[in-house]
């Protein structure tokens, strides 16, 4: 019967990395050259060897004697352990650690859960520590099954006849296990995936610049896809993030490197960076930027938008809300909340295509305006903009407004919201010697009256325009 024996060996600094061997292998023949035939009774435990190194939640190595439980598990990040088992790991001051999985039991590992030719994922469980990531089993558990050379489907070599020379198959020349090295004692980093820096079989190992933890995935560096990028967690880069598609994202958007300008581009016609962002309350924002100068006093900017195009938008925002806001520019020192300028004085700094609004006790903005007939009955406000009011209800006649008759030429108008404390002016409409007079009767009613300075009487009344601001 032929002596089985694979061997693999990989060196990784602070990650644990699979070093499995010696599958099935008897304990016996590493004392002798000669060997009993199995018996059905009589098998030799399957048992992996698997060295790491053990690190406390700090990143510090652990030394001495710890408590650690190993699993198996069929999925990477859920599932229920298919077998489990706890010894006491001697480690070295550096944290360095050998063990044999399945010593604990008299049996060693079970064959059956590599025989369905799935992958497996292994965890490591320190004691009082959470479980860390699962390391996907790559090349030898699965040999296991070859403990069945010892036996042959449990039953021993003389349970069988022996086949005659002519019906034996040829020998088939042994092949030694690949083997896995790090480039050097600080290329394997720990959380960092691994990238082969060499060809062959025998391959050299160093660190890329992903690198894992829990659910986020880090770039250090520039990371470019020819698709899409998205993730159900955060995506962090210390440089660069381009992409031929859409970055999306249900958790955050990190890039930033101290004096380099980070980049998040897409080449497709829409969605550069796409963001989705729920919660309750206030403070959910889909894309938010921050920018703070630390030299010289200088511009920043917290978001820039900017258009090549001849009908391009800077920056779009759009709100489908009732009381939404598609742009918002806000400040809590004397710097200006929101800023339009003409760069060559050709263009608009400012436009609307719909109402303007602007709160009651702010100047600036027209609060009210109005036409009014007081001349002839019927007394109506003809055309009126009323800026406390949207839609079509800020621009229809009576626009919210109230027009009352006192007496013969005395009106008053009531507002709807409060103007004793705002400017107000009267014109009168067509070639007439009449004045205003305006009073408050109440914070948001105003009586006027129009003087006849030719009769030196209180005219009959006047078509004529008002403004509040």
């Amino acid at each position: 019967m032929s002596h089985i024996r694979c061997a693999t060996r990989i060196v990784r600094k602070f990650a644990i990395f699979l070093a499995l061997a010696c599958c099935a292998l008897p304990l016996l023949a590493q004392q002798t050259t000669t060997r009993e035939p199995a018996t059905a009774d009589r098998i030799v435990p399957s048992i992996v060897k698997l060295a790491g190194i053990l690190s406390a939640a700090d990143g510090k190595p652990l030394s001495g004697t710890q408590g650690v439980t190993f699993l198996l598990y069929k999925e990477e990040t859920s599932g229920a352990p298919l077998w489990m088992e706890t010894q006491n790991v001697q480690a070295d001051k550096n944290g360095h650690y050998s063990v044999m999985l399945g010593a604990a039991n008299a049996q060693g590992l079970p064959a059956d859960v590599f025989t369905t030719g799935e992958a497996r994922w292994l965890a490591v469980q320190v004691s009082g520590q959470a479980e860390q990531a699962r390391t996907l089993l790559v090349s030898v558990p699965y040999a296991l099954k070859a403990g069945d050379a010892e036996t042959l489907g449990g039953k021993p070599a003389s349970a069988f006849m022996a086949a005659t020379a002519g019906q034996q198959d040829q020998p088939k020349p042994q092949v030694d296990a690949n083997e896995l090295f790090c480039a050097s004692g600080t290329a394997c980093k720990t959380a960092f995936l691994p990238v082969f820096a060499s060809n062959g079989g025998n391959a050299t190992l160093t660190s890329s610049i992903l690198s894992q933890s829990g659910s986020t995935l880090k770039v250090a560096g520039s990371e470019t896809a020819t698709g899409n990028i998205s993730s159900s967690g955060t995506i962090t880069a210390t440089n660069g993030l381009n992409t031929s598609g859409n970055i999306n994202a249900t958790g955050a958007i990190y890039s930033s490197l101290a004096m380099v300008t980070p980049t998040l581009t897409t080449n497709t016609s829409v969605g550069g960076v796409y963001s989705t962002m729920t919660g309750t309350g206030n403070s959910v924002a889909a894309v938010e930027g921050s920018a703070t100068a630390t030299g010289a006093a200088g511009f920043t900017f917290g978001v820039i938008g900017q258009s090549a195009s001849d009908n391009g938008r800077g920056v779009f925002g759009l709100s489908t809300g009732s009381a939404g806001v598609g742009v918002i520019g806000e400040t809590n020192n004397t710097g200006i909340g929101v800023v339009g300028k003409t760069l060559d004085g050709r263009g608009l700094a400012f436009a609307a295509t719909g109402n303007v609004q602007q709160d009651r006790t702010s100047g600036g903005w027209v609060k009210a305006l109005l036409f009014v007939n007081t001349a002839q009955a019927p007394y109506t406000i003809q055309r009126c903009f009323n800026s406390s009011l949207t839609g079509t209800a800020a621009t229809t006649p009576p626009c919210g407004f109230n027009l009352v008759e006192e007496g013969p030429g005395v009106f008053h108008i009531d507002f709807g919201f409060e103007v004793d404390d705002r400017f107000a002016h009267a014109n009168a409409y067509g070639a007439t010697f009449a004045v205003p007079s305006m009073i408050n009767e109440d914070p948001q009613t105003l009586q006027v009256v129009w003087y006849d300075v030719l009769r030196g009487q209180i005219g009959a009344g006047e078509l004529y325009s008002l403004a509040i601001y």
